[in-house]
């Protein structure tokens, strides 16, 4: 399985089988630090949102409530 995955960066090739291993680390640590960022940020957007439609929510209730009781 490794000469396969290792075998699959072909514009990476080169003689040296640690050097291409070590591409292949950096490589992987690109796309796990890409992945974390992109969840930490996705769950900033759903608390934003939340919060956001939580307030729109209260403040048409509040309007309706105030609306019936004029």
């Amino acid at each position: 399985f490794q000469y396969f995955l290792t075998d699959s960066f072909d514009s990476f090739a080169s003689p040296d089988p640690q050097e291409q291993m070590e591409k292949i680390k950096n490589i992987t640590v690109i796309f796990v630090s890409l992945a974390a960022a992109m969840w930490v940020l996705s769950y900033f957007y759903w608390v934003l949102l939340s919060n956001f439609s939580l307030r729109v929510s209260r403040r048409i209730k509040e309007k309706y409530l105030a609306a019936i009781l004029e």
